[in-house]
């Protein structure tokens, strides 16, 4: 069976103190475009190495130790523009990233602790626009967030916990108009959600328990309860389209 790709070492046999050996290596796909090179030190990489796409565009550049990943490193998109560029520190990315759309754009930005995400983070639409803003921990996101629509306009803030959403979120149409706002827990929807039309006029609201419909949901057009069910673990059991019926059968006397 044919290897995928064809290693040819080039003796160059640079010998060191203690019989140790540095040598260039490049390797070949089948089609015999290049696919790596670089140095090799005791059958391990060392310092400078450069790869490629089966096409012949630089695809990552970067120096290795003892056959790690170390110090600064780059990546490319196929088109050959930069996709990825920062440090490495014992193969692990360190410090601060830089990543960037196939335009050539930014992508995104922040900090890397032991090949995680951490602390403060931007993201960027295609178009340059902001699309996230917020914080990490250990690769998860945690503490306040926002995220924004392409043309600018706020899409959705509120807080997270180990990647999960938690508390109270607020979600907005690409018009800025608010679309709907409630309570997470864990990542799952809880409590009263309430939902706006395009006008952000009160379209209904329904008590959820981890993402399903439970307890009621009501209706509203033109500002006015036109219609209620009640839900449990998802299954509708009742509805009423009487107001009066309905507070009295729930024992309600405030709802409106």
């Amino acid at each position: 069976m044919l290897s995928k790709l064809i290693s040819i070492t080039l003796l160059l046999s640079l010998f060191f103190g203690g019989g140790s050996s540095r040598m260039y290596k490049r390797e070949y796909y089948t089609d015999g475009n290049k696919k790596a090179e670089g140095w090799i030190m005791n059958n391990t990489k060392t310092s400078y190495w450069l790869y490629y796409y089966s096409n012949g565009v630089k695809k990552t550049e970067g120096r290795y130790k003892n056959n790690l990943k170390e110090d600064y490193w780059k990546s490319y998109h196929p088109n050959g523009k930069l996709s990825d560029i920062g440090s490495y520190k014992n193969n692990l990315k360190e410090g601060f990233w830089k990543s960037y759309h196939p335009n050539g754009k930014l992508k995104e930005e922040g900090f890397y602790r032991n090949g995680k995400k951490e602390d403060y983070w931007k993201s960027y639409h295609l178009n340059s626009k902001l699309r996230e803003i917020g914080f990490y921990k250990i690769d998860k996101k945690e503490n306040f967030w926002k995220s924004y629509h392409a043309n600018g306009k706020i899409k959705e803030f509120g807080h997270y916990k180990e990647g999960k959403k938690i508390k109270y979120w607020k979600f907005y149409f690409e018009n800025g108009i608010l679309e709907k706002e409630g309570h997470y827990e864990l990542g799952d929807m809880n409590k009263w959600w309430i939902y706006y039309d395009n006008n952000g006029v009160v379209n209904h609201k329904c008590q959820l328990k981890d993402g399903t419909k439970d307890g009621y949901c009501l209706k509203y057009m033109n500002k006015k309860l036109t219609s209620a069910q009640k839900y449990m673990d998802g299954k509708k059991i009742k509805e009423w389209f009487d107001l009066k019926s309905f507070k009295r059968d729930n024992n309600l006397s405030d709802l409106k």
